[in-house]
This record gives C-alpha cells, structure tokens and sequence, in this order.
C-alpha cells in the first residue's frame, strides 16, 4: 500500500508502454516486503525532456531509476557519477541517487553473461558475434568478455560503429575482436565460427500496444534471420528482445536446431543487480524470472 513515506523508482524510455519491468519490479518489491517503501512507475520521456525529468526526479527525492531505449547513452553525460563499465560501454540502464542528481550504472553487463549461465552456455574461451552495434550491444560485449569470451565479432549496417562496438573488448583479455560490414559473405563466414550469437536490435521488437513484431519484414531483419542457417549445430542463439518472448529470430535459430535464449533472462539479472543497489537487497534472477512468467511475459 502506498503511503506518504513511499518513494518512487521510476523506468524513463520512449516507448514504455511495452516494458514488462513495473510487473516484474512490482512482484520483487512485494515480496521483500518493501511494497510500502518503494514504488515503481514507467514514463514515456522524449529525449527532449530527459534532462529536466531527471532534474526533477532528484527534486522529488527519486530513489533510482531505470533507462531505457533511446536514452542509455545520454544519461551518462546527464549523471556527476559514471562507474567503469558504464563510461566503457557508454550507455548506462541504471541510476541511483546522489547528492544534487544520479550516479550512472550497467547491469546489462553482467545481466547478459549471467543469464547465458543460467542457461547451462559456457562463455570462457567462446567465440562470440553480436548482431547490431548499439548500447545493448556495448554491453554485451563487456560482459561476455569479463567472462572469458575468446573473441567478439560485431556485424552492423554501420561498419564504424560495428568497430566502434568490438573496441569496447580492448584491455579484458579477448585474443581478437573485429568489426564486420552488414553483407551476406562476411555474415556468413561469422555466424559459421561463432559458438554465441546475439540479436542485439530492437527488431523484432513488438510496437507498443498493437501485438504486432516491429519491422519483422524489414530486409535487414530477413538477412539477419536468414544467416542463421549457416551456423554451426553447436551455437547458442540469444535475442536481447523479450517482448514477444518468442520472437521471429528465436524461431528461425530453434528451426536450424540451435540452442536458444530469450531475453527473459537479461531482463531477470539486471532488475535483481537494480534492485540490489536501491534497496539493499533483491530476490534471485531466478525469482524475477518466475514472477514475470506470471504476469504474462511468458505468453
């Protein structure tokens, strides 16, 4: 029950309305005990808005919040406090209150490295290749290479930015790391050698409100599904997307045969690390999981 002691934590994105993180936030408050406390609210906030928002959370005594897409990379210049793996991946998804403002975390990192663990996947000495070069995939790279990854491939319509991506790795003990240009030869050859491959776009993705995959037709998003059968039997395939779980990419990997993780599982791990830093405290990844395959996130 909400009271007038009740602080807010608060998800800011454009759009939210897709976001599974107030239920699976929510249920973790609740069974801490802490549904009094703290309180947990989405917000749809232009990049526009997104310096007064924060400007006025720490006003209003916000105790932390989570960002999300398109706004992981400009919090950071927005934040007095940028921690290590946050300024390395220049995105950050988590907030925590400082004095007069924020300080900036990821636990997308981490979240991605321990939900491939969970899900039985070895990193150490695994040769990885990130489709997409964006925030997510920064981080995914980060985290798989604190792992033990061998090498990190990244493949994107952009080839600075695909570069830009893989150099993240630099100085965490990967033996090789490359950007790779968006074209069917070279994509091919990657997703041969890799023993983890990961969608890090948003495609996929379902458009807020309407039940429908966003830009599932989309030509780059066809050629991405289409690689996939040129994968070795023994590669895992992850999608970083969770609404919907199954997404088209998935379904393509698990008709070629190949292990495959959702993006459950990401969402899960970094959501307990959060919840860990602003409340002291969080239920298991595991427990996050549960509570989001209850409300539905499942389906």
């Amino acid at each position: 029950m909400t009271t007038a002691r009740t602080r807010l934590l608060a998800l800011l994105g454009h759009p939210v309305a897709h976001s599974r993180s107030p239920a699976m936030m929510t249920a973790a408050l609740a069974s801490l005990g802490r549904a009094e406390d703290f309180s947990y609210l989405a917000f749809d906030v232009g990049p526009e808005a997104l310096a007064d928002t924060l400007r006025s959370l720490s006003v209003l005594g916000c105790a932390g919040a989570n960002v999300t897409v398109p706004h992981k990379r400009a919090a950071l210049s927005l934040c007095a406090v940028v921690d290590d793996d946050a300024r390395r991946i220049g995105a950050a998804n988590v907030l925590a209150p400082i004095s007069g403002g924020f300080s900036a975390h990821n636990t997308d990192a981490p979240g991605a490295a321990r939900a491939l663990v969970d899900a039985g996947v070895s990193i150490a000495g695994a040769r990885v290749l990130l489709v997409g070069a964006g925030g997510a995939a920064r981080a995914v790279a980060v985290g798989l290479a604190r792992e033990g990854a061998r090498s990190v491939s990244v493949i994107a319509r952009d080839i600075d930015r695909a570069r830009e991506c893989a150099r993240v790795c630099d100085g965490l003990g990967v033996r090789e790391h490359e950007g790779l240009p968006w074209s069917d030869a070279e994509a091919r050859a990657a997703h041969a050698r890799a023993d983890i491959i990961v969608q890090c776009t948003p495609l996929g993705m379902e458009k807020a409100g309407e039940g429908q995959s966003h830009r599932v037709h989309d030509d780059a998003y066809v050629r991405a599904r289409s690689w996939l059968a040129h994968a070795s039997a023994r590669s895992v395939a992850m999608d970083l997307v969770y609404a919907p779980v199954r997404t088209a990419w998935l379904e393509s990997a698990r008709s070629q045969g190949l292990k495959t993780v959702d993006g459950l599982g990401m969402l899960a791990h970094q959501g307990a690390l959060a919840l860990a830093r602003w409340c002291g405290g969080a239920p298991s990844a595991k427990a996050l999981r549960r509570f989001l395959d209850e409300a539905g996130a499942g389906g």
